[in-house]
């Protein structure tokens, strides 16, 4: 009988390890959209998300048509709840969590299409509430 139980343990070690790493994980919802300028797609360009609140700071690259889908080490989309919303010239960098005020206080670049105001979340006056599934984000920026 005790020979059974010393086989068992490394099982049960197995099993509560496992419960431990996928019962915390939180919920993301899908987060896709496109972002225009007087109607027409803006490339080159990324969606800061920022939720200072919960210290999430993430951005989603937008591709050649306008289109971004949001992505983290954790999957696609991003944890539920509310974000400022800003739009700002693409740079290099790595994919992911940002600092925002870096980003900000970078040499701006100059982007007819991608107007001042957008490029700071605390300015954009843009929210966007994530929920559970599917969400869709088009912002249509004007002058």
């Amino acid at each position: 009988m005790a020979a059974c139980h010393r086989r068992m343990l490394p099982l049960m070690l197995l099993t509560a390890v496992c419960v431990g790493c996928f019962g915390n994980k939180e919920e993301l919802g899908l987060v896709t959209g496109q972002v225009t300028f007087q109607g027409k797609p803006v490339a080159d360009a990324v969606v800061l998300f920022r939720d200072a609140s919960r210290g999430i700071h993430m951005r989603a690259v937008v591709d050649k048509e306008g289109r971004f889908e949001v992505s983290m080490a954790a999957g696609y989309g991003l944890p539920l709840g509310t974000y400022q919303i800003g739009v700002a010239p693409a740079i290099d960098g790595p994919k992911g969590p940002v600092d925002l005020d870096e980003l900000v206080a970078a040499k701006p670049v100059p982007r007819p299409d991608i107007p001042e105001r957008y490029r700071d979340t605390q300015t954009s006056g843009l929210t966007f509430a994530v929920g559970s599934g599917e969400n869709v984000l088009n912002i249509e920026m004007e002058p």
